[in-house]
């Protein structure tokens, strides 16, 4: 979602028509946020499900590298990065200035509360730790939620300790599905072995909160 805003405001940087303050502030968020929660290896964290649909892929990235987003992202709109990646190939095929980065990048950084996704990260020279209390979402559907509520992920110095691993795959085997998306399979407390949202069989894409 953030590429496809981001693609067209860098289209109408290159025509009369121009986003309105409020579009860019927003945007600017955006890129922010998919900087903050890139890991030292350019992946973005787990937390439920995986969409690795893409509009412009210049170069072969994996399903969570964000950076050319990032990049391109830093260099368009005003912001400081906080978690120093190296400059990608995509950004110098659109011709963009170098993004500037904070001088606090990789050192202490304030917690960061993003209160309407539920999500947490605080940050230091060494550990960075990232903390789910997010809603089901999507209006109550929960189509791409995980029973992740209280979970956590850890890395430290760049190599992740606790991971969420994510969602292996979406409909060729519901059982798989649906124990990837499990509370048991976060890093989170299970009570008398219930499901946090209930799981409702033949719907893959739907979580009962």
């Amino acid at each position: 979602v953030t590429e496809i805003f981001l693609m067209a405001y860098l289209l109408s940087t290159k025509c009369d028509f121009q986003f309105s303050e409020q579009f860019r502030n927003r945007l600017s968020l955006m890129v922010t946020n998919l900087d903050r929660f890139s890991g030292a290896d350019g992946l973005v964290d787990n937390f439920g499900d995986n969409d690795d649909g893409r509009i412009l892929k210049l170069f072969w990235r994996k399903g969570r590298d964000y950076r050319d987003i990032v990049d391109l992202g830093m260099s368009l709109l005003p912001g400081t990065r906080t978690n120093p990646t190296m400059t990608t190939p995509e950004r110098a095929c659109f011709r963009l200035s170098t993004p500037k980065v904070s001088e606090a990048a990789g050192t202490h950084l304030d917690p960061v509360h993003l209160a309407e996704s539920g999500i947490c990260q605080m940050r230091s020279r060494d550990f960075t730790l990232n903390f789910y209390a997010n809603p089901v979402g999507t209006a109550g559907l929960g189509n791409h939620k995980h029973n992740d509520l209280l979970s956590f992920t850890l890395a430290h110095r760049g190599t992740p300790v606790f991971v969420d691993p994510g969602s292996f795959e979406y409909t060729v085997d519901e059982d798989v599905r649906n124990q990837y998306r499990s509370t048991s399979n976060h890093n989170t407390v299970m009570v008398d072995n219930c499901e946090q949202n209930r799981m409702v069989r033949g719907l893959l894409f739907l979580l009962r909160s």
